[in-house]
């Protein structure tokens, strides 16, 4: 998958909101929302609470992970561990790319939450890419993985693709040895 295919399913996780308006209940596939209460949080997807938002029906809630100095603290326990640690949520850049783009008026600090996840993720893919390298010069033919979001897979795997397309290239360019570099005698 691709980073828009990935912002396009995140769409279906559920998110709180503060309907500012009186609806019963309605049904949507997969699940029901609602009722609806003016000032009463409720669950939705992320998709019902953009089209609730941009009507100015609702103010959408961040997910407690989604704030400044949460972030802050996941990207310094990034920085001083070698390996990936786990991410503030499985779906952290997807969620928080939805939420600075359709509600940063509900996020405290829009602008620096950018910059942390943008930072934590480059970390991240960072250590992925470190990672591969390892990998591919110890000749092993097989990785396990953990700790990793679809987001940071979805960015390796392109890099990935791209080094190994360019490393076939250079395979094929380059001179192979001759078999033999002496000549049989004829007699």
């Amino acid at each position: 998958m691709i980073a828009p295919d990935l912002e396009f399913l995140v769409e279906d996780e559920l998110i709180q909101i503060v309907p500012r308006f009186k609806m019963e209940a309605i049904q949507l596939l997969p699940h029901s929302v609602g009722p609806f209460y003016p000032n009463v949080p409720v669950s939705v997807p992320l998709w019902v609470a953009s089209y609730l938002k941009k009507q100015r029906k609702c103010r959408i809630l961040p997910p407690d992970w989604l704030t400044l100095d949460t972030l802050k603290a996941c990207k310094e326990v990034e920085d001083t561990n070698p390996g990936c640690t786990p991410p503030p949520h499985r779906k952290y850049a997807e969620i928080a790319t939805f939420m600075l783009q359709y509600a940063p008026d509900d996020i405290e600090h829009p602008e620096s939450i950018r910059t942390v996840v943008r930072d934590l993720l480059d970390i991240r893919v960072g250590k992925l890419v470190a990672s591969v390298s390892g990998f591919m010069d110890s000749g092993a033919r097989i990785a396990g993985v953990t700790k990793l979001t679809a987001m940071e897979l979805a960015t390796l795997s392109s890099l990935l693709l791209k080094t190994l397309d360019q490393l076939a290239v250079l395979r094929r360019s380059t001179p192979k040895p001759a078999e033999s570099l002496r000549t049989p005698l004829r007699r």
